[in-house]
């Protein structure tokens, strides 16, 4: 039921002016006056009621009428005096604040005290400290940073590093304030504001970082402020901490993945080539021509497949190795041991790679060059086609040291040796030309044969030539034979770091599937789904971007590592 608005007795004379500063000091008796305290707190009271003069018909003097209205008492007995006055004076009384004026006046003194405090405290040296939401990280406190950053001495301190007017007065962070975009009254642009993208508080950040890390990928369209990953004064060690949030908000919008894929392709692939250290070996395949436009949430959430199993690359190492014949039962080392992963694959000095496999280290023992069953002892050098071709002409010589380190003393039983070794090389070489090529070309394994000395017969076959495990280039008239240097990648997925000694607890075959692999192009690497068992919430590993992806760029060198592994 609707309610008349106003009340039909509401008198519009009567004293309810509550927006006023000052009230009648009768108002709190319920009788305040009708005309109420004036505007600077004076009482307005004066008389009843203002007269009114009637005259009838013929009458030339008339007679003063009481005018007081009917809510007040109505006329009163005694009526006006005969001048017109209202006989009936209100006295006066001492007028109060209204509650609005007490409230105004409170309000008032805590904003001029407020900004007395302000002004005294901004202004003096202690502002630093005033101003600081927090604590500042590790990386930017310190004597060390500010040297980094050439702001040693400087007025402002660290504070000065990235804020470029902390050491300026008062004025200047005023007309900073109000020049910001948005500024701070710009209510509309702060309401829609998203993650900001690079502002000026970013040329303090490149006084130290501008000739160590690019801080985007080549192909984003919208580089965000550092300050949207990096949020400084929350604590000494806070600033490293990042939300996998940010990642997320690209990589699972479509619209920016296809704008970054579009702009990436106007780029040269070389621009998107991450340096790594010049003795390191990459497996580097080519960058997706599409660019990479699949949107996705986590990690176990729609993350795309590895490149390297996706595309279903291939190793194009020309060594010739097979695992699967490596870890068998048929394959053991001289005292009888069977070979195993760690054999091969050692942690490197800091535990998160593999060494560098060698010739010497890891297939010596089993895999030595030699030529002469009859004494094995003869290791033809390795590595190097010149050695092997100057340690066949030199066969002599290589029979004389033989015979020495055998304890043949006498000068004639030496050269009758020698002279017998040299008859049993050309009953099977007719030249040293032949024995050459057998060691270079040959591909044929000759049975196991005890070395002299030794009890045990090894448990491998020996007498390889190079061409068994190396690709070789025959000879071409006086030039010597050449052997294609394998590479051997060290790094598979170089965009991530990763730590072996985290995963030491983990089968080698549960991520490497080496045992059933016979081709040397197979690569062995861990397929999403692998990674993920563990790398997710109900896994109980690390799954945010951070724990395998690493974000900035370094603009030291874009050039490629010194080699890479050729992929088709």
């Amino acid at each position: 039921m609707r309610e008349q608005l106003p009340a039909p007795d509401f008198n519009t004379q009567q004293y309810e002016r509550p927006q006023l500063n000052w009230i009648c000091g009768r108002a709190a008796e319920g009788a305040p006056c009708r005309n109420g305290a004036g505007s600077n707190g004076t009482c307005g009271a004066d008389f009843e009621c203002s007269p009114a003069l009637e005259k009838k018909a013929g009458e030339t003097k008339g007679r003063f009428r009481c005018t007081r209205p009917r809510d007040s008492g109505g006329p009163c007995a005694d009526g006006p005096r005969p001048d017109g006055a209202c006989g009936r004076p209100v006295p006066k009384c001492s007028p109060a604040r209204s509650l609005r004026s007490r409230r105004d006046r409170l309000t008032g003194f805590v904003v001029a005290l407020t900004a007395a405090l302000l002004l005294v405290g901004l202004g003096g040296p202690w502002r630093g400290r005033l101003i600081n939401p927090g604590e500042l990280s590790l990386q930017h406190s310190g004597s060390g940073f500010r040297h980094l950053a050439g702001a040693e001495g400087a007025s402002g301190g660290e504070c000065a590093v990235c804020h470029r007017v902390a050491a300026s007065g008062l004025a200047a962070l005023t007309q900073a304030a109000l020049r910001s975009d948005p500024g701070p009254f710009d209510f509309e642009k702060l309401a829609a504001e998203s993650a900001p993208n690079m502002t000026a508080i970013e040329e303090g950040c490149v006084k130290c970082h501008r000739q160590q890390r690019e801080p985007h990928q080549p192909n984003v369209v919208d580089p965000p402020s550092c300050v949207v990953c990096h949020a400084e004064h929350r604590g000494r060690a806070a600033l490293a901490r990042t939300d996998a949030a940010h990642c997320v908000a690209c990589h699972n919008d479509a619209r920016s993945m296809l704008d970054a894929a579009v702009k990436g392709r106007t780029l040269p692939a070389h621009a998107f080539e991450l340096p790594m250290p010049a003795n390191v070996v990459q497996f580097k395949p080519p960058r997706t021509a599409a660019g990479y436009l699949h949107p996705f949430s986590s990690f176990w959430n729609g993350h795309p497949e590895f490149q390297i199993a996706r595309e279903q690359r291939r190793e194009t190492n020309t060594l010739r190795f097979n695992h699967q014949l490596h870890l068998g039962e048929t394959v053991r080392l001289s005292g009888g041991s069977k070979l195993d992963c760690a054999y091969c694959h050692q942690p490197d000095g800091s535990g998160n790679f593999r060494q560098k496999l060698s010739y010497q280290a890891h297939c010596r023992e089993c895999h030595e060059v030699q030529f002469d069953a009859r004494n094995p002892e003869l290791i033809v050098p390795h590595g190097d086609p010149a050695a092997v071709h100057a340690f066949i002409a030199s066969l002599r010589t290589q029979y004389a040291d033989l015979a020495t380190r055998r304890g043949i003393r006498d000068a004639a039983a030496a050269r009758a040796f020698v002279e017998e070794q040299e008859r049993a090389l050309l009953q099977e070489f007719a030249s040293a030309r032949a024995i050459e090529e057998r060691v270079f070309l040959g591909t044929k394994r000759a049975p196991a044969i005890a070395r002299a000395g030794v009890a045990e017969t090894k448990g491998v076959q020996l007498f390889n030539g190079c061409a068994y495990c190396h690709e070789v280039v025959p000879a071409v008239g006086d030039a010597l034979p050449r052997v294609t240097k394998p590479v051997l990648p060290e790094r598979w997925l170089f965009h991530s770091p990763f730590d072996h000694r985290q995963h030491a607890a983990v089968n080698c075959e549960q991520c490497h599937a080496a045992s059933g692999s016979r081709d040397t192009a197979d690569v062995l690497m861990p397929r999403i789904a692998n990674c993920a068992e563990c790398h997710r919430p109900a896994g109980g590993a690390r799954s945010d971007c951070l724990a395998c992806h690493q974000y900035h760029r370094s603009s030291l060198d874009l050039t490629p590592a010194r080699k890479v592994s050729a992929v088709k």
